[in-house]
């Protein structure tokens, strides 16, 4: 299940919601044009997502994580304490590392690539 949610509200302007998916196996492809817009982010992802541990090694947002087990009232006030954190301390921008950004890079996964068929192609 996958949610979505669009805001023109003037709140959005400064910080995004990302709400994720039920699916462990989400990777939210739309996560870097996120970071990259260097907003406050809260990001409500299953906590086996890709999505979960690439906000946390680039530092690119907040990540509230559940699992299968999810208790919806604990949930919804942790989401609640977490979106109130970050309202608070508007106006900030999130302390990006920037060198994990750029190991997740579509160039530094196609130079990954290039490397793998390099191999193969030099291979007896």
């Amino acid at each position: 299940m996958r949610i979505a949610v669009v805001s023109t509200h003037p709140i959005s302007v400064l910080c995004a919601i990302v709400p994720g998916s039920t699916d462990p196996r989400c990777t939210a492809s739309k996560i870097f044009p996120y970071i990259l817009a260097q907003k406050p982010l809260l990001a409500v992802f299953h906590r086996n997502s890709s999505a979960c541990r690439k906000l946390e090694e680039t530092r690119g947002g907040v990540v509230f994580p559940f699992d299968d087990n999810i208790d919806m009232e604990h949930a919804s006030c942790g989401v609640d304490r977490e979106w109130s954190k970050i309202l608070h301390n508007l106006p900030w921008t999130p302390d990006i590392d920037w060198d994990a950004f750029e190991r997740h890079s579509a160039r530094e996964i196609a130079r990954q690539q290039c490397n793998i068929f390099d191999h193969v192609l030099d291979s007896p």
